[in-house]
């Protein structure tokens, strides 16, 4: 089992396009329109533009818009993307990478390195830790829930592994996983991501038959997620409006299906 990260910039998904044309931008907001006002889905991003909600029992995956993908991205179309806030996948993110960078590593040399590397069991009840040394973690999965929203339906899967190393491992542990740690190319260029991305990492590990349930953080910046080995399927939604202040702001775990908050699952992609 190797960990799980691809080579995507999972900042935003969509169809395959060039790098050497950006994406759609959203539409421009009218002078009329109230301040506050937040603009649709259909309005803000362009592959959602020709896109008409329906409920979960009627999605479609071959039927779904598709998010931009792209490889050779330069960062004039990077910015712009970053801009807009438009999902998108970079197909050759780990371009250039050595063969001593972390993307090569199997689920073993985690552990064979970083034995007392402390891992906690993401999205499973008790939330217990577990070392990297263990070789429970990547040898045996174990199923812990299902939930007939998820897209594995009324299957149990089993949840992650989470490695903290930005903030709950020793710097010492930190600086030796920095030595493989690669900056994607598309990220090179600028000083502040090239230095975020180097300081802020974690590792989600799973096995085939894990996943998460649907949830939203409350991140207040961009995030990536890398795809080393394996694959990985995503079913998003943009963020529901929120019409009220005791509306939902952010959606733990599964806290979205079967309406249990003021909106309902209903995803508008998948890839």
């Amino acid at each position: 089992m190797a960990p799980m990260m691809k080579v995507v910039a999972m900042l935003a998904p969509a169809t395959v396009a060039s790098s050497a044309s950006a994406a759609e931008g959203p539409l421009p907001r009218s002078v009329e329109a109230p301040v506050l006002q937040e603009p649709t889905v259909q309005q803000f991003w362009s592959f959602l533009r020709d896109y008409s909600e329906v409920p979960l029992a009627s999605f479609d995956r071959a039927k779904a818009p598709q998010v931009t993908r792209v490889k050779d991205l330069d960062d004039a179309t990077f910015q712009q993307y970053i801009r807009d806030g438009v999902p998108f996948v970079v197909d050759d993110c780990t371009k250039g990478f050595d063969k001593d960078a972390i993307s090569e590593f199997q689920c073993k040399d985690f552990a064979d390195r970083w034995p007392s590397g402390n891992m906690r069991a993401e999205y499973t009840p008790g939330q217990y830790h577990i070392y990297l040394k263990d070789p429970d973690w990547y040898s045996k999965i174990h199923p812990q829930r299902s939930h007939h929203e998820h897209m594995a339906g009324n299957k149990k899967i089993a949840g992650p592994y989470i490695w903290h190393v930005k903030d709950e491992e020793p710097l010492k542990t930190k600086r030796s996983v920095q030595k493989h740690w690669r900056t994607p190319y598309f990220l090179e260029k600028s000083l502040a991501n090239r230095m975020e991305a180097n300081e802020s990492f974690e590792f989600w590990f799973s096995m085939a038959g894990g996943g998460t349930f649907t949830h939203a953080d409350a991140y207040c910046e961009s995030t990536i997620s890398m795809q080393f080995r394996g694959s990985k399927r995503w079913r998003i939604q943009a963020f529901p409006e929120i019409r009220h202040h005791l509306n939902a702001s952010s959606f733990g775990d599964e806290q979205i299906y079967d309406g249990k908050q003021h909106v309902s699952w209903t995803p508008e992609t998948e890839f």
